[in-house]
């Protein structure tokens, strides 16, 4: 195996989306990555668009856009298009390169090549994605909580 694909498998174990799958697995999946490059301001997908890969940021920082708003930040180690891969719908949010990245672009093809192969594997990545997603939707219910507090107090000050 030569050093660039050495270097992405160990990457990926410490990608908590494969947190727990095998090595082997990992070394099969390194051989369906494509690398995208994105310059700072560049746009990785649109929301809206259909999608089919979820990306592994391994450089770099990008935001998460909605209707011109943005959502949040992820940087090295994050994935992108988890929710898309479940529920098949088109894609959620707008990602921009906030600086230079690196990405992985990894098709949902690889897994469900996984699933047919090695569903114990599969398994765990699934519920590695759905513990991130959950934290994530909690993140996101704690910030709408504290802007709704934050929006409550300032109208009984004004009222």
């Amino acid at each position: 195996m030569n050093d660039r694909k050495l270097q992405r498998q160990n990457f990926l174990r410490q990608v908590p989306l494969f947190g727990g799958v095998d090595l082997q697995v990992c070394a099969e999946l390194v051989h369906t990555l494509e690398t995208v490059e994105l310059g700072q301001g560049e746009v990785l997908y649109e929301a809206g668009e259909n999608a089919g890969s979820l990306y592994i940021l391994y450089s770099g920082k990008v935001v998460l856009e909605q209707g011109g708003l943005q959502l949040n930040e992820l940087g090295a180690g994050a994935h992108l298009g988890d929710m898309e891969f479940f529920d098949m719908a088109p894609r959620s949010f707008t990602v921009r390169a906030k600086e230079p990245c690196e990405l992985w672009c990894l098709p949902f093809d690889a897994f469900d090549k996984l699933r047919r192969k090695n569903l114990k594997d599969f398994t765990l990545v699934t519920m590695n994605a759905a513990r991130q997603m959950s934290r994530q939707l909690r993140q996101s219910d704690s910030k709408l909580l504290d802007h709704h507090k934050q929006s409550s107090g300032a109208a009984a000050r004004v009222g």
